[in-house]
């Protein structure tokens, strides 16, 4: 029942919200929001949707520039050798992106990601036309042509400390020299040509904010950064159990790999025989933690495979904590906010964007990222708290920081921003 008045209260609030915003007589811009998906879909790709349709619901036009990493599939051999060049600056989005400028009247433009067919070429578009540019940070490409700002399972800062020539020399980008060079050229001709300074940034935390300015205060002046979440609806009522019912279990959901921290979470799970963890997602390392499961007769491990985003509320709203051993800063892992609007704890590592995310004894438990047995010891930690009380809290910072209302204020407030310092 307290799930349930939790989830009537957040719709009562929507609906208030919703109601001042249709009282609002301001005209409503016009956004073009650009985004480059990748060959295999990922939170970027949702946080666009999800944006997109908020942003109609509240009666702006939006029009959307999409393209795909797919496309390279259908290039024949002259395309794929000068593919290098188009990654750097393609024509033909610069053409169309004018285009789209003139015909639909748009008063920003906001992109997500450009990597690599569509290409900075966006940018100079825009600026060619006057538009304001707002350019959402997903993750560190901007300062690491490997994105992640890792290597070798490590924390790894040296282009932002020595340049990028060592994302080359390391292979850092897939593992290629000459994908490596190509995403550190991108980076070095376009910082060359000074259009980042033009671009106003939204990061997702501040602690990715405080990273950018730190890394290059001329290019990430303080007056044109911003901090904005991302958002997720409301989820089904029946999906969410009060904490003091919900079976001891835990659960990992998300990519399967090294840089994610999942042979922590194995090994620290050899050490918690009584409790159930489930594993959902896919990724490099699906097939190795599967056999392992099977070998090693892990009676208390589920692993379930990539599953469907229902079913990821489904299992959020039954699990005492959902366990994020990320071993890099992460960009914004939407799994948090899924689990907060589940009124779910999370236990993360002290790290990056999870740290930013995850207020230590309010909304989860914090732990050394590399070591399995303080994992054990942040589970044994939740237990000891009073469940319903951090339940609670959780669903008032979710209500307050992570919902679609609050959301769209935030992001319509940025670009008003952005549009009047253009303007003056």
């Amino acid at each position: 029942m307290q799930s349930i008045k939790f989830c009537k209260r957040v719709i009562v609030k929507e609906s208030l919200d919703m109601e001042h915003n249709n009282q609002d007589k301001k005209q409503k811009c016009n956004i073009l929001i650009v985004h480059n998906r990748y060959k295999i879909a990922g939170g970027e790709d949702s946080v666009v949707q999800n944006e997109a349709a908020l942003l109609r619901k509240h009666g702006h036009k939006v029009t959307l520039y999409l393209r795909s990493n797919e496309e390279l599939e259908q290039y024949n051999t002259v395309q794929k050798i000068l593919f290098p060049f188009q990654a750097v600056f393609s024509i033909r989005s610069y053409r169309e992106i004018r285009n789209i400028l003139h015909k639909e009247q748009i008063n920003i433009v906001h992109v997500h990601n450009t990597l690599s067919v569509i290409s900075p070429s966006v940018y100079y578009a825009a600026r060619k036309e006057g538009i304001p540019i707002v350019q959402t940070v997903h993750n560190f490409r901007l300062v690491c042509p490997g994105a992640l700002l890792v290597r070798e399972n490590t924390i790894c800062k040296e282009c932002i400390e020595k340049g990028l020539g060592c994302a080359v020399k390391h292979n850092c980008y897939r593992g290629s020299k000459i994908q490596s060079l190509v995403s550190a050229m991108i980076l070095w001709i376009h910082r060359k040509t000074g259009i980042y300074k033009h671009l106003h940034y939204i990061c997702l935390t501040d602690f990715t904010r405080q990273l950018l300015m730190q890394a290059d205060p001329r290019i990430f002046d303080i007056r044109r950064m911003y901090v904005k979440p991302n958002f997720v609806d409301i989820p089904k009522t029946e999906n969410i159990v009060p904490f003091n019912e919900r079976e001891q279990s835990y659960a990992y959901i998300g990519r399967l790999d090294e840089a994610k921290g999942i042979r922590v979470l194995l090994k620290a799970w050899q050490l918690l025989p009584e409790r159930r963890l489930y594993i959902a997602g896919s990724g490099p390392l699906q097939e190795e933690i599967s056999l392992l499961i099977q070998q090693e007769q892990r009676k208390n491990i589920v692993f379930l495979g990539a599953i469907a985003h229902d079913k990821v509320y489904e299992l959020m709203g039954k699990i005492r904590a959902l366990i994020l051993p990320t071993q890099w800063y992460e960009g914004f892992p939407m799994t948090i906010v899924e689990a907060y609007s589940c009124g779910t704890p999370v236990i993360g590592s002290k790290l990056g964007n999870v740290e930013a995310t995850v207020q230590d004894g309010k909304t989860g438990v914090l732990f050394e990222h590399h070591n399995p047995q303080a994992l054990v010891d942040a589970v044994y930690r939740l237990e000891q708290m009073d469940g319903r009380k951090m339940q609670e809290n959780i669903r008032q910072i979710y209500c307050d920081q992570y919902t679609g209302a609050v959301n769209y204020r935030q992001l319509t407030d940025i670009y008003e921003k952005i549009i009047l310092s253009c303007q003056s």
